[in-house]
């Protein structure tokens, strides 16, 4: 279909054309981050070549509406988590989530209510808490140890549950998630365009146990793609400290690795302090998930955009019922991007 110039195009017009809703459209061209790169590019160029042109006052007044627009209250989520307040990492780690996550809920008309370092042992008294404030809406995120049905003991047909922070070997709920696999696959391929030809994995065990071991399969993958960056074993270690430092180094140096991917936070002082490597002179050290705030390269998983994601399909699934263990448990992996820190050139 040939593009025709309007002297009065409209979003519906535009949408028309593209074969893709009003509310896309008009979410593409406000650079929603829901909408990818490459739908926002089409949408720009076709409202370009159309005459499209965006009404300033009217624009005005729906950013206003959206800003003001309030749900009534629907009632309170659970955020339940494994963390350990006690750990200044985990409670990084909380507070970078659940912020952006509560505020989502408000918006929705919920309340959410954050439980911490919860186990097995805590769920007969959990659920009573669940019960007498009729929350039926659960969000599990950041469970590092599977979470066994049969442990927890809870009547899981009263709940509408949705899981978050780590990608279970076998997903018996809802998932949302950073993509892993897509991610890591995103920093071997960015690394090699820096002009690294050596790039190896170095990380925990546990850590990649965690992740059923994506960044391995990310890396082989990789190799696979591109045979001229040849993969060698991983260096996985029982713990990242200055126990095994003597391991990573003999690692390096047999594989003249130029720069490490890892998982492990300890590894950037493992790499700099203890075995004296000058970051990213001598060596370049990289992450699948990185603070945007910070000085790691690596990507951005977007965790705002994931845990916002979460509380949405909590929330659907509790005003549509979706109540119980699925038969076809449903994932939603959101991509990231890359992040330019300064531990690689």
């Amino acid at each position: 279909m040939p593009l025709k110039k309007t002297t009065s195009c409209t979003l519906r017009d535009v949408a028309e054309h593209l074969g893709i809703s009003h509310a896309t459209v008009s979410r593409a061209l406000r650079d929603d981050p829901r909408i990818t790169e490459a739908v926002r590019r089409r949408v720009r160029q076709a409202a370009q070549k159309l005459g499209y042109r965006r009404d300033p006052k009217l624009a005005e007044l729906m950013t206003h509406l959206r800003g003001s627009k309030q749900r009534a209250f629907h009632g309170t989520l659970a955020w339940i988590t494994d963390l350990d307040m006690a750990s200044a990492h985990h409670r990084w780690l909380h507070s970078l989530n659940f912020s952006p996550a509560s505020e989502r809920a408000g918006e929705l008309g919920y309340k959410l209510e954050p439980f911490t370092h919860v186990t097995p042992a805590d769920a007969p008294r959990l659920a009573h808490t669940l019960e007498a404030r009729g929350i039926r809406g659960i969000a599990l995120m950041f469970f590092f140890r599977p979470v066994n049905l049969e442990e927890w003991r809870w009547d899981w047909n009263r709940l509408a549950l949705v899981h978050a922070g780590t990608i279970p070997a076998e997903p018996k709920f809802d998932i949302v998630d950073a993509d892993y696999t897509a991610n890591s696959l995103l920093l071997f391929k960015t690394l090699a365009g820096r002009g690294y030809r050596r790039i190896g994995i170095a990380t925990a065990l546990s850590l990649e146990q965690c992740l059923n071991y994506a960044l391995c399969a990310a890396g082989d993958l990789f190799a696979r793609l591109q045979p001229n960056h040849p993969m060698f074993d991983p260096c996985l270690l029982p713990e990242v400290s200055a126990a095994t430092a003597p391991l990573v180094q003999k690692w390096i140096k047999r594989h003249r690795v130029d720069c490490v991917v890892t998982t492990a936070l300890g590894m950037r002082d493992l790499l700099a302090k203890t075995l004296g490597y000058r970051l990213p002179k001598d060596l370049g050290l990289a992450a699948p998930g990185v603070d945007p705030k910070g000085d790691w390269s690596g990507v951005n998983q977007r965790d705002n955009l994931i845990t916002k994601t979460v509380v949405e399909t909590l929330a659907t699934a509790v005003e549509r019922g979706r109540f119980g263990i699925p038969e076809s448990p449903r994932r939603i992996l959101l991509p990231g991007v890359w992040y330019q820190g300064a531990t690689c050139r």
